[in-house]
């Protein structure tokens, strides 16, 4: 449960065990090579909920004429506006769940879920406040202190709404630690949206929201511990009832357990279950996609609209009644809805079976963690069994990142690609534009005398990289195949048509080896001692690396961003990406530093 803020030091938070409170442990993970951790290298708290854009104002929604069930009250605004500001897919994490667990309030076939802890830990806001300060501009950086930064955040966006709610006098007195938005599956299958808030005084509560919807038409329904919000107010009512018969805090899924793997005490997380998701998603709006040429590659039978129905689609205007698509001919309409070309809300248009082998599976739960110069997002995937086509791990891409030289400005290292590369081809082979594509392999090969995939796995081999050097403008790749001599003699075709155009380019081997760069001692540097790994800031921007990761990315922004008129550069200073699939349940890290 959420700690309330007592006295804020500046001192980096620690626990029991001497380690910063939410350390991140590696796991499987190898220490990266390098000097130790400097203390500020810790992740423990919350997102951050600030304009993320260095040097830059929190840009608000725009005010709606009239407020309707599209622009839910004030609290939904608050937690929506706690969501996007920064562009960052957000929600917050309760720890434990228990009292404070707004999944009590969300209906048991809830299938996304965002939760936001509006009362972090005094360490948490501490994270947030030093992290907002490195952005001048963002209010949590000019206004209040690390103790008072979610009522800053709460404050800026309530008040900048046109509901004429005051947040310290209209909504704090009542205001829980807990908020949340989801979505779930309502009996008839339609899909309906919501938003959770805790609540610590009912009055309170009723009068702000009641003057909040004075001139809306949306609604709100009081559970014994938290109030739901949703467009209208019979969708209110029937949310609290369906969450009082079966909640997803009670429900046999899977929610607690995926959002508890994230690593670490994020108070900023989401979980959906793209698996049920989907095929909802797709029966209630999978006619939007139909204006798309590629919409005939997600199912089995539908196929690509004529040219003309196209060129309709395209220059469709937005219709004031309830048929967006009004404005299409009968043909157009017959080949987008078949036989049911009366699109309306309460009408939905039939589509085709979807292929099974096109459909996502499985769940999904991110968490978004802010300290001192450091965000990072985690993401865990769950109950996916499509494992045919996923990246696997390697040692050799390991090696190839760390071997890679201490200046390097982008570095990348994968696994296996082969896989994914055989499933691309396949899938382009059998979509609606085959036969260009077939044409342009083709042609390729025409040209190259090389043979597509084949050639193309024969290089890649189990693990590849890419080094890039700004300072020197140099590239290189590694690959690691099952024959370097094939793949060699495939890379030779390829050095010798490039040097008739201009463009040569060094292809070495050693051992399974195989290095192809711009310039020979680029190559050879790649294959040396290297240093990257031993710098303090890819140590920041990666964090641990794994033994066998699938994927490593590192990108230098202070290199990268040199000499660019922009206040972003002058903040922006590392990114790194680590997909790990060790486990049955692949995770991916993305690290952002700052100055």
């Amino acid at each position: 449960m959420p700690v309330p803020s007592a006295t804020v030091t500046d001192e980096p938070p620690g626990d029991d065990t001497g380690q910063p409170e939410g350390h991140f442990p590696d796991g499987a993970h190898e220490a990266t090579p390098g000097p130790p951790a400097a203390p500020s290298d810790y992740l423990t708290t919350t997102a951050a909920v600030f304009d993320m854009t260095p040097g830059a104002t929190t840009t608000l929604p725009a005010r709606p004429h009239r407020r309707t069930g599209r622009s839910l009250v004030v609290a939904l605004a608050a937690v929506l506006g706690l969501l996007l500001a920064g562009g960052t897919f957000t929600a917050v994490h309760l720890l434990s769940g228990g009292d404070d667990d707004p999944a009590e309030a969300a209906p048991g076939s809830t299938f996304a879920l965002l939760q936001v802890d509006l009362d972090p830990s005094a360490s948490q806001k501490l994270g947030i406040y030093r992290f907002s300060k490195r952005f001048p501009k963002s209010p949590t950086a000019s206004k209040g202190d690390s103790g008072s930064v979610m009522d800053t955040l709460l404050t800026e966006i309530v008040d900048s709404s046109d509901t004429g709610v005051s947040y310290k006098h209209d909504i704090k007195p009542w205001l829980g630690k807990s908020a949340a938005f989801a979505a779930y599956e309502t009996g008839d299958h339609k899909v309906k949206p919501i938003a959770i808030l805790g609540y610590k005084d009912k009055a309170k509560a009723e009068a702000a929201l009641k003057k909040a919807t004075a001139d809306s038409d949306s609604g709100y329904a009081f559970g014994e511990k938290w109030v739901v919000l949703a467009p209208t107010m019979d969708d209110a009512k029937a949310a609290v009832a369906a969450a009082a018969k079966s909640s997803l805090a009670e429900s046999s899924g899977h929610y607690a357990d995926d959002v508890d793997a994230l690593r670490g005490h994020p108070v900023v997380t989401a979980w959906a279950d793209i698996g049920a998701a989907f095929p909802l998603l797709y029966s209630q709006f999978g006619g939007l996609l139909r204006r798309f040429p590629g919409f005939g590659d997600l199912s089995a039978a539908a196929g690509r609209p004529s040219e003309a129905c196209i060129a309709e689609l395209s220059e469709l205007k937005p219709s004031a009644g309830k048929d967006p698509y009004a404005g299409l001919s009968a043909a157009c309409r017959a080949e987008l809805f078949g036989t049911n070309p009366t699109l309306t809300p309460k009408s939905p248009e039939p589509l085709p079976s979807l292929d099974p082998s096109m459909q996502p599976r499985g769940r999904i739960a991110l968490g978004l963690s802010v300290n001192d110069d450091v965000a990072q997002l985690e993401a865990k995937s769950f109950g996916n069994d499509t494992k045919s086509a996923r990246l696997t791990g390697s040692k050799d891409a390991a090696r190839y990142i760390r071997q890679m030289p201490a200046g390097t400005s982008v570095g990348v290292a994968t696994g296996d690609l082969r896989p994914g590369v055989k499933a691309l081809f396949d899938v382009l082979s059998k979509s609606s534009f085959s036969k260009e594509f077939t044409d342009g392999i083709h042609e390729a090969e025409r040209q190259t005398g090389l043979s597509f995939p084949d050639d193309v796995l024969t290089v890649l081999g189990d693990s590849a990289a890419v080094a890039y050097d700004k300072k020197t403008d140099q590239i290189g790749v590694r690959t690691h195949p099952e024959n370097a001599g094939k793949a060699k003699s495939v890379l030779d075709k390829l050095a010798s048509l490039a040097a008739d155009g201009g463009d040569p380019f060094e292809v070495q081997t050693e051992g399974r080896d195989v290095t192809l760069s711009t310039d020979a001692d680029y190559a050879k540097a790649l294959t040396g001692s290297g240093g990257l790994t031993g710098t303090d800031l890819f140590r920041k921007a990666i964090g641990g690396l794994p033994s066998a990761p699938q994927v490593v990315a590192f990108a230098n922004l202070e290199q990268l961003l040199q000499g660019l008129d922009s206040e972003t550069a002058d903040h922006f200073r590392a990114v790194g990406l680590v997909v790990d699939g060790a486990s049955d349940n692949p995770s991916l890290v993305i690290r952002l530093v700052v100055r």
